[in-house]
């Protein structure tokens, strides 16, 4: 596993090629089985995390952070339309989409999702469709 800071994703990828260092690393991280963890805002926010170091190492005194966090979590998945309500009412009864005095809140987008299905796959809908240069996850 390799653990970072930054992240080796900073903006979401249409594609997966070799042609610039960020995702070569993810497709050799891929190949090789290894997985990448990347803990980066967390550390900016924690009381003795990367800031406080910073703050420390340059002498500065009663420092405090910008803006609190609410502990807020943004949950996003992707499931076939007809199993929309059942998520949503799972992660209601388990304690999501509350959002001041209201439970239960979710938001929904329909779109088109693409995927390389490995020859085991057994796709729940759509068909198979080929990406050049596209990383093949077995």
């Amino acid at each position: 596993m390799v653990i970072s800071h930054h992240p080796t994703i900073f903006k979401p990828l249409q594609t997966l090629t070799d042609r610039n260092a960020s995702q070569y690393i993810i497709i050799q991280a891929v190949k090789h089985n290894i997985p990448l963890f990347t803990a980066h805002t967390n550390l900016d926010q924690a009381p003795e995390g990367v800031s406080a170091s910073l703050a420390y190492t340059l002498g500065l005194h009663s420092v405090s952070f910008l803006e609190t966090t609410s502990g807020a979590v943004k949950f996003v998945t992707f499931v076939p339309p007809d199993h929309t309500d059942k998520v949503r009412e799972a992660a209601g009864a388990a304690g999501g989409g509350i959002i001041g005095e209201y439970s239960f809140c979710s938001y929904t987008v329909q779109g088109t999702g693409t995927y390389m299905p490995s020859k085991k796959a057994d796709p729940y809908e759509g068909s198979r469709i080929s990406f050049h240069n596209a990383v093949r996850i077995a």
